[in-house]
């Protein structure tokens, strides 16, 4: 890895290289990433990994990797921002939730299954910095069942910033094309009767005692 101008970025994509950005303690770097290094790190790596970014021949930075923009059409990276980490500082990280287990509602009593978060925050030492977490959906027997962050089985030494009532997952249950359309049916009823009542509440006779005072009128 080096640093580069920043200029000509596309004949530098051209040459296998990624432009990117590293935010560190009071400064930041422009440098470019040899893709095939990039590519080779993605699928070594799992979840939320700290990095040894290495530039220009200096010492070794912890770094992780924040924003990955990609090109719409092809999908390949175009840019990455890496963030340096100090190792006796605590600090914060998005980790991905990675689902396990099959819910019984689902399985066997047909129910959809709600997962409302892919990733929650968390607090802590690089050094007990965790890749993923992992949620049980086993746990989810019935209907009413709902797993929250503070559900979520993390180490002792970590703190968790997403906020504890916040849901992870539940099951829905699905509704048979029958009773749609019986529901569908019964609104449509609901409406004939509505409109026969107003029909029926126009044609209601005039009272004897009003009729003069209606001639009247007229």
């Amino acid at each position: 890895m080096r640093t580069l101008p920043t200029a000509a970025l596309n004949e530098t994509r051209a040459q296998g290289l990624i432009p990117a950005e590293v935010y560190g303690h009071g400064k930041n770097q422009h440098i470019f990433i040899a893709a095939k290094d990039y590519e080779n790190f993605c699928k070594q790596a799992t979840g939320v990994t700290l990095v040894n970014l290495i530039v220009d021949g200096q010492e070794p930075l912890k770094v992780l990797i924040g924003e990955i923009q990609h090109e719409p059409i092809s999908g390949k990276v175009i840019h990455l921002d890496f963030k340096e980490i100090k190792m006796d500082e605590e600090m914060s990280a998005r980790v991905p939730l990675v689902f396990a287990g099959v819910s019984k509602v689902v399985k066997e009593m047909g129910g959809t299954m709600i997962k409302s978060l892919d990733e929650v925050e968390i607090s802590c030492l690089p050094d007990n910095l965790i890749g993923t977490i992992e949620v049980d959906l086993s746990v989810l027997i019935s209907f009413d069942d709902v797993i929250h962050v503070a559900d979520l089985k993390i180490p002792e030494n970590i703190t968790m910033v997403t906020e504890a009532n916040r849901v992870v997952a539940g099951v829905k249950a699905k509704i048979k094309k029958e009773v749609l359309e019986a529901m569908a049916a019964s609104g449509e009823e609901a409406k004939t009767a509505e409109v026969a009542k107003e029909g029926e509440a126009s044609a209601a006779p005039v009272p004897e005692e009003n009729k003069g005072e209606t001639a009247k009128s007229n």
